[in-house]
Order: structure tokens, then sequence, then C-alpha cells
């Protein structure tokens, strides 16, 4: 198992932005591991869903792509103690807290936490709605990049804060085209 420490600064190593300790070679297994829980975990998700093309062929979303500027927004946000959980607003991001040490397991569990709200949502309404904005977050079809982080009692609550932000998502008036249906009931 995979335990973060430092705020995650080993996803800070290529951002000069934020001044990091040393990091040693755990630190970027840490990382190495994160990142591709991180994207595996949400292309799994995403690979679910998807549009048929001209051809009549089902085509998934898009896989996502790494992004260390994301990575270093939502570290900042989990170190935001005046507004703990709640958004920034400067980019479409998922929050999670848990008392438990933030692993890959961790990661995973958040993740498809956000991806279960798929069972609030209606695709014959499609639009935002209080408990499924995780989900249409982790699936939304023009979103190309992910950064997340995770820290630890940044805020003195002894809590595991787990934060990712996107590029794009969750933009009123395109949910109908953005929250594609589940490739199996098409």
């Amino acid at each position: 198992m995979v335990y973060f420490k430092n705020l995650l600064v080993a996803g800070l190593m290529t951002v000069g932005a934020i001044a990091a300790p040393a990091i040693d070679a755990r630190d970027i297994e840490a990382r190495n591991a994160f990142t591709k829980t991180v994207l595996r975990v949400h292309n799994e998700l995403r690979a679910k869903h998807g549009s048929l093309n001209s051809k009549n062929e089902k085509v998934p979303v898009a896989p996502l792509q790494w992004d260390d500027e994301l990575a270093v927004f939502s570290l900042r946000w989990t170190n935001n103690c005046d507004t703990p959980l709640t958004h920034s607003g400067e980019h479409p991001e998922n929050a999670y807290a848990i008392s438990l040490a933030g692993s890959c397991e961790m990661t995973e569990k958040a993740i498809k936490g956000w991806y279960s709200e798929i069972d609030m949502y209606n695709y014959n309404a499609p639009g935002y709605t209080e408990g499924t904005g995780h989900f249409t977050q982790v699936i939304w079809a023009a979103a190309t990049k992910v950064g997340c982080a995770w820290s630890h009692d940044q805020c003195g609550d002894g809590m595991w804060h787990f934060f990712c932000d996107y590029d794009k998502g969750n933009l009123i008036g395109s949910f109908d085209t953005e929250v594609k249906p589940l490739l199996s009931m098409i």
C-alpha cells in the first residue's frame, strides 16, 4: 500500500510554482502509482460512456491525461482551511475527505464514490442536479486533463482531503452533449 506524505510533493516536482522539500525515490514511486491510479480509474469509468458515430459504431469518451498544473491547483485547494471541502470556482473539480490514510486504494474509492452518483442522474432530463455533479465531472466528454492531490491534517481536522481539478466540466447548458450515456444502453 502506498501512502502519500509531504502533501504529495512528488506531484510538484515538475512545476516551479511551489517550493517542495527534497524528493526521494519513494516519493517518485508514490507519485507514479498515484497518477496511474487516478488516470486508470477515471479512464475505466469514462470508457463505459459514449455515443454512436456516423457509421453507427459505439465510440467511448476519450481518456484523460495527467496535468501537473491542475495537480498543483488541487494541492493548494486541499490546504485551504478557510473553506474546507468547498469548491474553488476556478476549475471544475471534485472533493473528498476521509479519516483513513490517502493511498492508491483510497484514491480509487474516492473516484468510484463520485461515479456512484450515476444512480441518481436522469439522462431523460440532463442537467446539473445536487448529488450528481461529481459523477458528471468524472465522465464529462470535453474534459481532457485532470490533476489531483491528497493532503493530511492541514486544517487540524485529522482528515485526509482529496481533490481533483479538470480542464473542463459541468458547464450549465452542456449536460445533454457532454454527459454521455452508458455504451451498454445505446
